[in-house]
C-alpha cells in the first residue's frame, strides 16, 4: 500500500469517527417543552444549523488536508 492510499484510508476513517460522534451529540429537543412553540422551535433549529456546520467543518478540514496531502505524494513519487 503507498502513501496515498494510506492517507486516503486515514481521512476516510476519520470522516467515520465524526460523523459517528456527531451522531452521539445530536441536539435533543427536551420533552418539557412545546413543541409548537416559534421561538423554542428556532431556538432548536439554530441549535441544529450550529452542529452540523461546526462537525462538518471538523470532518472535512483535515481530511481534506490528508487527502491533499496524499495526492500531493503520488505527483511526486511520480514526477521522479
Amino acid at each position: 500500500m503507498n502513501a496515498r492510499t494510506t492517507l486516503i484510508i486515514i481521512a476516510c476513517l476519520w470522516l467515520a469517527g465524526v460523523a459517528y460522534i456527531a451522531g452521539w451529540t445530536w441536539p435533543v429537543f427536551p420533552l418539557d417543552m412545546p413543541a409548537n412553540d416559534p421561538s423554542v422551535r428556532s431556538v432548536y433549529d439554530a441549535a441544529v444549523r450550529n452542529h452540523v456546520i461546526l462537525y462538518a467543518l471538523i470532518a472535512v478540514v483535515p481530511a481534506a488536508i490528508l487527502i491533499g496531502v496524499g495526492l500531493s505524494l503520488s505527483k511526486r513519487n511520480r514526477a521522479s
